[in-house]
C-alpha cells in the first residue's frame, strides 16, 4: 500500500493540501516521534477559524505537549531541501474535514476513510468542514443556510441536512408542527409533502393549518433551537436545528387559561 503523503511541504498559502488513503485491507505504516530528537523540524496540522482553513504550524521539540502528538493524527516524515530531517503530522481532524470536500455525506466519508472513521475527532472534522462549506456558500449567495440534526447532542454518526434558510416553511395544525422545503399549498392540503423533521404527518390531512415561514416562526417562538440566529439573519453563522427539541406550540395549539 502507498504510504500516506502530505503534499505542500513546502508550506505554500500556509494551506493544508493532503491525501485521502482509503485503507482497508492494507495496514496503516506508522511513523513514531523520536524521543531523542532525530527530527530537525516538525510540523502539525492547525485550523485557523479566521480564514476557515487547516494550515500547517511549526511545533517546537521543547514545547509541553510535544508527546501528545503520538496520538495525534497521521505522519509522515521527509527530508528537505537544506538536508533537515522533517515529520508531518495530520491530525484526525483535519483528516475529516478534508473528507467533507470529498464526500457528499457522513456515511460516505466513513466507509471511504475506515481508518480514520473511529476517530471521534475525524467526525467533527467532517462535521467543520460540512459547516464551513455551507458558510462560504451562505457568503456566495448572501443567504442564511439552516442546518438539521437528529438531536441537540448528536450521535457523531448522524448525518446533518443544510438547507437555505428562505426555503423552509412551518406548517402548523391542533398542537403540531411540520417543517417543509418549497412549500405548496395544495399539496399540503392532501398531505402531499415530507416532513423533514421527520414525523409521520398522514393523521392530519385535511385539517386546518397555517403556513409560517420558518424565520418569522422562529420570531414568535423563541424556543425553537438557535432561533436568536434565524430571527435576525447572518451569513456569518449556521444555525443548528435540533429534531427532538423543535417546539410544537403555535397559534392553532390550545393554550390552558387559569
Amino acid at each position: 500500500m502507498k504510504k500516506f503523503k502530505v503534499f505542500n511541504k513546502n508550506l505554500l498559502l500556509g494551506t493544508l493540501v493532503l491525501t485521502t488513503v482509503t485503507m482497508t485491507g492494507c495496514k496503516k505504516e506508522e511513523t513514531i516521534i523520536d524521543s531523542s530528537n532525530s527530527y530537525d523540524k516538525i510540523y502539525a496540522t492547525y485550523y485557523n477559524d479566521s480564514n476557515r482553513v487547516f494550515e500547517w504550524r511549526e511545533v517546537r521539540p521543547q514545547e509541553e505537549y510535544i508527546t501528545e502528538l503520538e496520538s495525534y493524527g497521521v505522519k509522515d516524515t521527509d527530508t528537505n531541501e537544506n538536508g533537515e530531517n522533517v515529520i508531518y503530522i495530520a491530525s484526525y481532524q483535519a483528516l475529516g474535514y478534508q473528507a467533507a470536500s470529498m464526500n457528499e455525506t457522513k456515511k460516505d466519508a466513513i466507509e471511504n476513510n475506515p481508518e480514520y472513521s473511529k476517530h471521534e475527532e475525524f467526525l467533527e472534522g467532517f462535521e467543520l468542514g460540512k459547516q464551513d462549506s455551507y458558510l462560504t456558500t451562505a457568503e456566495v449567495e448572501r443567504r442564511q443556510y439552516v442546518a438539521i440534526k437528529e438531536t441537540e447532542k448528536e450521535d457523531n454518526t448522524e448525518e446533518t441536512y443544510y438547507y437555505p434558510l428562505e426555503d423552509l416553511t412551518v406548517v402548523s395544525y391542533n398542537g403540531a408542527n411540520a417543517l417543509v422545503t418549497d412549500y405548496n399549498e395544495d399539496a399540503v392540503k392532501v398531505g402531499n409533502y415530507k416532513d423533514i423533521l421527520g414525523k409521520d404527518m398522514s393523521e392530519y390531512v385535511g385539517d386546518d393549518f397555517v403556513a409560517t415561514s420558518l424565520r418569522n416562526f422562529a420570531t414568535k417562538y423563541p424556543s425553537v433551537p438557535d432561533s436568536a440566529f434565524i430571527a435576525p439573519a447572518g451569513y456569518d453563522v449556521i444555525p443548528e436545528i435540533a429534531i427532538t427539541e423543535f417546539p410544537q406550540d403555535n397559534e392553532l395549539t390550545p393554550k390552558n387559561t387559569k
